[in-house]
């Protein structure tokens, strides 16, 4: 018994230690979590925003800083999102080429 008291401290001192490294590794995990929606939310709000942007503006410009969020998105985004994401800019294309082409065949008659 008396061995144990002796160690007493010792081990006070590691369990104390270990559940501060464990608490803190939570919180950083919890932190890192939180950011990284932050900056989901920030990138999917400005793509979209782009998008409705260059949609009703049509200048017939290309969409530079559409693409660059776009990319942006790609990288912050889950596998599902991502997949999303590339179907829809799939259909928009697909969409602006025939718009573009049936303007072409309108001005050329």
């Amino acid at each position: 018994m008396e061995e144990l008291v002796k160690w007493m401290p010792l081990i006070v001192t590691c369990v104390a230690t270990l559940g501060a490294s464990v608490t803190y590794i939570i919180q950083k995990h919890i932190d890192r979590k939180s950011t990284l929606n932050k900056i989901k939310q920030e990138t999917y709000r400005a793509l979209l925003s782009e998008l409705f942007e260059q949609m009703s503006n049509n200048t017939g410009e290309p969409p530079h800083r559409l693409n660059a969020l776009k990319g942006e998105a790609f990288l912050v985004a889950s596998d599902e999102v991502s997949i999303a994401i590339g179907a829809f800019f799939r259909r928009y294309i697909r969409f602006q080429v025939k718009k573009n082409f049936k303007i072409l065949q309108t001005t050329r008659v």
